[in-house]
């Protein structure tokens, strides 16, 4: 917003003017101005030096807008900080859940910009937690997890960097740990669970080593004494 001193702003009759400033908040970090058209705008305090604000100010109605603009961009970036207190966020579901909330696409991009200026917001970060969280749940191989990270909205070299460290070792784990709970299932044939494993992202040869031995040990255990 192009906004001087009053005294220095050419204004028309139908110009708004900035009637109150209220300071908000323990420290005073958020205020409250309003118009002259009886509207309100929750800002930041800086913006009072950043945009020259002043009682007595004639706001034309591009400044209106302008006002708007920064109440929408520092409202986007407390829900983002709330989201992010919760959970680590990409910046796709970031800016998915505050495109829902409707803020402005572009106050939305800024505020995301910042955020990862900070380290607040880290897509990379953001991977190796989701990875760990699901390799917990459920277990799958690295195929499998490469197109889900892709499905959160991850850049191709955000995943490849995430699964850098995935070795044979982690693998082998995660097709253990899948075949475990196939078999405890006990409902499914040995060619259902071979599908179930392949389906997690395993390999077939993976897969029949992995079931071979389990569904043999269940086999000799069900044979009825001689």
């Amino acid at each position: 917003m192009d906004a001087g001193k009053p005294d220095g702003v050419s204004s028309s009759p139908s110009d708004n003017r900035i009637v109150r400033i209220r300071h908000e908040g323990a420290a005073g970090e958020v205020v409250l101005v309003d118009l002259s058209d009886g509207s309100s705008f929750f800002l930041p305090a800086h913006v009072l030096d950043d945009e020259g604000l002043a009682v007595g100010l004639a706001v034309p109605p591009e400044g209106v807008d302008r006002l708007s603009f920064l109440e929408d961009r520092y409202r986007a970036r407390l829900k983002a900080l709330d989201l992010l207190a919760l959970n680590e966020q990409s910046r796709r579901r970031l800016e998915l859940k505050l495109s829902r909330r409707g803020f402005a696409t572009e106050a939305i991009r800024q505020v995301l910009d910042e955020l990862e200026g900070t380290g607040a917001l880290d897509d990379l970060r953001f991977a190796r937690v989701w990875m760990a969280s699901r390799i917990r749940r459920n277990p799958c191989g690295r195929v499998k997890l490469y197109a889900a990270l892709l499905n959160q909205g991850l850049a191709r070299r955000v995943v490849e960097e995430a699964l850098s460290d995935w070795d044979d070792e982690k693998e082998r784990d995660a097709l253990e740990r899948a075949a475990d709970r196939i078999a405890a299932r006990g409902r499914k044939t040995p060619e259902k669970a071979l599908r179930a494993l392949v389906a997690l992202g395993f390999s077939l040869p993976q897969a029949r080593r992995a079931l071979e031995a389990r569904f043999e040990e269940g086999a000799s255990g069900n044979r009825e004494p001689g």
